[in-house]
């Protein structure tokens, strides 16, 4: 190799290691609340339980309803998931916080 090339692939090399370091420090950097891939958002139990007590967000029950009947979470709706990719769901407001959950 001569050094032209040496020197390009280096710099090449260098350049696509930065890349790398860069992308995994934004990642681990980022919230908790990240989007999912399917543009969800995963929430921590702290966040969920504080729109909670604010009563900013409704909370669907994804669950059976033999499940729901044995416990849930005060004033969630049922809408078991098999209804849900169906879509039926409840009516809400627009910029609704909307929590699902399944256990």
């Amino acid at each position: 190799m001569t050094n032209k090339k040496q020197n390009r692939f280096l710099l090449i090399f260098i350049i696509s290691a930065l890349v790398i370091i860069i992308a995994g420090v934004a990642y681990l950097r980022a919230p908790s609340s990240a989007p999912t891939a399917s543009g969800s958002l995963r929430v921590s139990l702290e966040d969920a339980k504080a729109a909670f007590d604010a009563g900013t967000a409704l909370f669907i029950d994804v669950r059976s309803q033999q499940a729901f009947s044995a416990s849930h979470i005060k004033n969630a709706q049922l809408l078991p998931l098999p209804d849900m990719i169906g879509g039926s769901l409840p009516p809400v407001e627009k910029n609704a916080l909307i929590y699902t959950y399944c256990t």
